[in-house]
Parts: C-alpha cells; sequence; structure tokens
C-alpha cells in the first residue's frame, strides 16, 4: 500500500493541533497526516497567551490579565495588557 501526504504533523499538542486546523481550514485539498500516540486528546489543557479576545474564548476555562511575582521582598503584581493568559 503506497501512502503519500503533503505535510506529517508529529504530536496534536497545543501547536499540532492549531497547525492542523489552519491547514485544514486554508487548504481543504491538502493530504495531511497527525502521528500522535497519546490514546486520546479530549482531557488535555493548553495555557496559552493571545492579545485581546480570540478564536477559542468559547473553551477557555480560566483567564488572567495580570501576572503575579512573589519573592522574599514582596508581591509584584504586572499588567500584561493587551495580552490575557488563557486555559
Amino acid at each position: 500500500m503506497d501512502h503519500h501526504f503533503d505535510i506529517a504533523i508529529i504530536g496534536l499538542g497545543c501547536a499540532g493541533s492549531h497547525i492542523a486546523l489552519e491547514l485544514l481550514q486554508q487548504c481543504p485539498d491538502i493530504k495531511l497526516v497527525v502521528i500522535d500516540n497519546a490514546p486520546t486528546v479530549l482531557h488535555k489543557k493548553w495555557s496559552y497567551w493571545e492579545k485581546d479576545s480570540g478564536k477559542w474564548d468559547h473553551m477557555t476555562l480560566k483567564k488572567w490579565n495580570y501576572g503575579l511575582f512573589k519573592s522574599a521582598q514582596g508581591i509584584i503584581e504586572l499588567d500584561m495588557n493587551p495580552y490575557v493568559y488563557k486555559t
């Protein structure tokens, strides 16, 4: 059996899944194979920085608009505007 694919994506983590979705939307005729040995990806959680709102907001579990740095000398709250950290 002869298999030919235009692109192979190794690993369906955050980056691999985003690339696969974008490729399939922008190039619907592309032959794409994804290789991942995980039994399921349904329970994976990804966190990422994004400017303002985005494509995956409907799936966001939690988001933060600031960062917190703690040390023995005290706490510094960091305003990340316009970026948001999302899970």
